[in-house]
């Protein structure tokens, strides 16, 4: 079981040995850990996804997670297993695109509070950044965007404040700048992009957001709106306390520029006591997951096609390159090895590879 150590630490039970003992992360990193899972489907990704969640949840952790295509959300779980049981009976659901994705931009810093202007500065410089805007048309929209007035009106009336001031500034924007910014963010201007209030993440409560129906092209910019949200609030020290753990399934798909959230959770949220946990079934693409999954300190390989197999044990074992590339391509569902900090009942562990399983 997990152990909650302090404010934000906490000993995590990553799975068990075949031998029947149990691995635990390292104490000392608690809620800030991150994490990468990688299995191809089928291998036991999502049990081993909800297992952690829940442990991080027994310690008192707050987790978040981000379910993209719907794996998680407990009216489509039909299993029976101890624990999906838990699982369905933990987490709070919500529906992003009926229930809306959290936003302290509209609600969080309302009225004369010194850090709203603040807060509204950055969540705009990264919004053009998700919304994949030039830099030609961030430059001329920032201006108009970034002030007092248009500030108070976003408070009042949502994103329809900045498509009402675009269109109203054509006389000082060229045709070609005012046109892109209102293609690029559309959907920030359509009635599928609720923005309701601010989330407060209480100790050990698991809370699900179910992103499918959003449609590929608002999935990930949802997310990113999200976790922009959270990173701004974290860099307040609103998490510092009791920490936080955010689950991203399909990682590898996130929206991961250097200047993005993940990116800058990875680098610093440590610090803030947010962690991470970045599952894929395909580690090797694109390079910016790439790099992102090996910047994790903990890393859990499920059952690997034979690609992923030979690339892994090229990168892990250099010296045994054929045999790690067949264990990791025939590895039972629910098995996998452990990369990274860890402890194997009260025995630190720095170095190599574990295999573990899940008791499901």
């Amino acid at each position: 079981m997990s152990e909650r150590t302090n404010n934000v630490l906490a000993r995590i039970k990553l799975g068990t040995t075949v031998e029947g003992s149990h691995v635990y992360n390292n104490p000392s990193q608690g809620s800030g850990d991150m994490i990468g899972i990688c299995g191809e489907h089928g291998t036991g990704k999502s049990s081993l996804t909800k297992s952690l969640t829940l442990e991080y949840s027994r310690a008192g952790i707050p987790v978040l997670v981000l379910d993209p295509i719907g794996t998680f959300n407990a009216s489509r779980l039909v299993s029976t297993s101890k624990l999906d049981v838990e699982f369905k009976d933990t987490i709070n659901l919500v529906n992003a695109t009926s229930d809306g994705i959290p936003c302290g931009l509209l609600h969080g810093y309302a009225n004369n509070s010194s850090v709203s202007r603040e807060y509204y500065s950055l969540f705009i410089k990264h919004s053009f950044g998700v919304f994949n805007c030039s830099k030609k048309c961030t430059n001329a929209i920032t201006p108009l965007l970034d002030t007092e007035k248009v500030h108070k009106q976003m408070m009042e009336k949502g994103f329809i404040a900045w498509k009402e001031t675009i269109l109203s500034s054509t006389s000082s924007l060229s045709e070609e700048v005012a046109n892109e910014a209102l293609k690029c963010m559309a959907p920030l201007f359509s009635d599928s992009f609720l923005l309701p209030e601010q989330p407060t993440f209480t100790p050990g409560s698991i809370t699900l957001y179910d992103l499918s129906g959003a449609g590929l092209t608002n999935v990930w910019r949802l997310a990113e709106m999200l976790l922009i949200d959270i990173w701004l609030n974290a860099q307040q020290g609103k998490y510092h306390d009791t920490g936080l753990l955010i689950a991203i399934d399909e990682a590898h798909n996130a929206y991961l520029e250097p200047q993005g959230a993940i990116s800058s959770i990875l680098k610093e949220g440590r610090k803030q006591g947010i962690g991470l946990i970045l599952a894929t079934q395909d580690f090797r693409r694109p390079k910016l997951f790439h790099d992102a999954f090996n910047n994790c300190d903990l890393k859990l390989y499920l059952r690997q096609s034979l690609p992923n197999a030979k690339h892994l044990a090229k990168q892990l074992t250099p010296k045994d390159i054929t045999n790690m590339t067949s264990r990791f391509s025939s590895l039972p569902i629910g098995s996998y090895y452990i990369e990274g900090c860890k402890e194997l009942d009260g025995m630190n562990l720095t170095e190599g590879l574990l295999k573990a399983h899940l008791e499901i």
